[in-house]
């Protein structure tokens, strides 16, 4: 876990917790020197404790934003609201580029911060790769199922002369002989159905909405066991008609899913 979350989450006394009072009367009070003090809390966090290898605090939008912070403590003042805003927008860059809650700095509500760092936590992962792990395991069964099919369709063609079975569906054509033995047309008809729900099954196993990194990696093993052993993925088609290898697809879904983390909401 990110270790300035859960420092701050833990140390939330060292600085004052609340920023804001108010009756029911009355508008709420903004507590500056609170609001300081958790700002200049983050910056210290940031600047002293390790939060990744190559880490680095924006040291120049860092006092920019306790500037800000202190000029409402100490002073001066800002000429007019327009300005105040201007430099309000340094603050908010310096936040949201290094992931910090507005909700804490502002009011010491740490809630934010707790909610964002359950969401990259252990439990997360596990929850969130269900999803991941049910498709995979209706893929199995799919591609099983057609496998056997195939295994079906060979002892078929030992058993049945050539000229009872020229009946053949294809993703092309469905080109069924009435002459044909029952068995081979009926077969025909159930591989091409069972073809048809494994496409789906694969389908679904690179369009589980919010993939993320546990569910991720749980993919992409499933995709080396399958390749290793020399099983195919189906041929696909975009939205506009053009062909998409299913790899490809795939690909972008763990980029999606191993991409820098929206950032904390204010």
């Amino acid at each position: 876990m990110n270790m300035f979350v859960s420092s701050v989450a833990v140390a939330a006394t060292a600085a004052p917790a609340l920023a804001l009072t108010s009756t029911a009367d009355e508008p709420r009070a903004v507590h500056h020197k609170a609001i300081l003090a958790r700002a200049e809390q983050i910056v210290d966090a940031l600047r002293t404790r390790h939060v990744c290898d190559g880490w680095k605090m924006d040291e120049e939008g860092a006092a920019r934003a306790l500037d800000y912070f202190r000029r409402h403590v100490h002073g001066p003042a800002f000429e007019n609201e327009d300005q105040d805003t201007i430099e309000y927008q340094h603050v908010l860059d310096f936040v949201r580029s290094h992931n910090q809650s507005l909700d804490w700095i502002h009011e010491g509500n740490p809630v934010v911060m707790i909610c964002w760092g359950a969401r990259h936590s252990k439990r997360a992962d596990e929850l969130t790769a269900a999803p991941v792990l049910e498709a995979i395991e209706a893929h199995k069964r799919a591609y099983d199922a057609y496998t056997q099919s195939l295994y079906r369709g060979e002892e078929l063609e030992k058993e049945i002369p050539r000229d009872r079975r020229r009946s053949s569906i294809t993703a092309w054509e469905t080109k069924i002989v009435e002459t044909d033995d029952p068995r081979w047309i009926t077969y025909q008809k159930e591989r091409d159905q069972l073809s048809d729900a494994e496409t789906d099954a694969a389908i679904d196993l690179i369009d589980v909405e919010d993939l993320t990194p546990a569910g991720a990696l749980a993919l992409l093993k499933y995709t080396n066991f399958r390749e290793a052993r020399g099983d195919c993925w189906p041929d696909l088609e975009r939205d506009d008609g053009k062909a998409v290898d299913w790899n490809q697809l795939m690909h972008e879904r763990l980029l999606e899913a191993f991409a820098p983390s929206k950032a904390m909401p204010a």
